[in-house]
């Protein structure tokens, strides 16, 4: 509503497409014959989803904003390990906000009998955002369209190879979609995954029937753990540096006070169980 001295006046806003409101997500691990796990994270993000993280780090004390980095991990993961997150271009909404973090988790993959359980998707959990399956009588209605995209690399430890892949996911609603994919090159585990919301007011009617698809493929697809099995790996290993190149202006440390150039590593370190 614009409101001026004469009256006031609903205005009717466009909807914007879910890739300008985006996370784009890229996850480069390793995984020991332990079940460790230990790597880092970047994400960058546009539109209403760089909006939110800027409103939550900005309302922080700059010695506090590590704990909401932490307090976002805790709901990924059981016990780990948060050695060092940096962000950039906090303060110029006008560029893409970059966050990246420094991780690492003990016993992530459950070892049983020679074989190590493993979940790939390890930060962010997609599906929790779809609405609960049950009989409405009002639509409901988004906050904005969104979308995001994710790459996860994991360094499967030497020795060993994969047991059993999941089939690709390929979900389509009247509303968004979904879709994810794990492939293996040498000890590359490879999971992507991508999704979106294209419409902010949704139906009672529509909503019931397909957050029953997506709540069933979604879901299971998230929570899914695949097998590795000790054995011979007959491709040659792929190896991750686990560094970005680019390097992003105006970043400082998430941990301190201080708006040093460059991305340095925060000293602060913390154990959620």
């Amino acid at each position: 509503m614009v409101v001026t001295e004469t009256g006031g006046e609903l205005i009717e806003v466009p909807v914007l497409k879910p890739t300008l409101n985006r996370v784009g997500r890229s996850v480069k691990v390793e995984l020991s014959a332990s079940g460790s796990l230990s790597g880092q994270v970047q994400e960058r993000c546009s539109g209403t989803q760089a909006a939110a993280r800027r409103r939550a780090l900005l309302a922080a004390a700059p010695v506090d904003r590590a704990k909401l980095v932490e307090k976002m991990l805790s709901g990924s993961l059981n016990s780990f390990r948060l050695q060092g997150a940096q962000v950039a271009n906090l303060e110029q909404p006008e560029n893409i906000l970059v966050l990246q973090y420094q991780l690492s988790a003990e016993r992530y993959a459950q070892a049983a009998r020679g074989m190590l359980l493993l979940r790939p998707r390890i930060v962010g959990n997609a599906a929790a955002s779809l609405p609960a399956n049950r009989v409405r009588r009002y639509p409901i209605e988004m906050e904005s369209t969104s979308s995001e995209n994710e790459v996860v690399e994991i360094m499967l430890p030497e020795g060993y190879e994969i047991e059993e892949l999941p089939a690709a996911v390929d979900v389509k609603t009247s509303f968004g979609a979904y879709r994810s994919k794990t492939e293996i090159a040498g000890r590359i585990l490879k999971y992507t995954r991508y999704y979106e919301m294209r419409r902010v007011v949704l139906g009672p009617e529509e909503m019931l029937g397909a957050a029953a698809v997506l709540q069933d493929r979604w879901g299971r697809c998230e929570s899914s753990r695949y097998l590795e099995a000790e054995g011979t790996v007959e491709h040659g290993a792929t190896v991750l540096n686990g560094t970005f190149t680019e390097a992003e202006p105006g970043a400082f440390d998430i941990a301190r006070s201080s708006l040093p150039k460059g991305l340095a590593a925060a000293s602060c370190a913390s154990r959620l169980c």
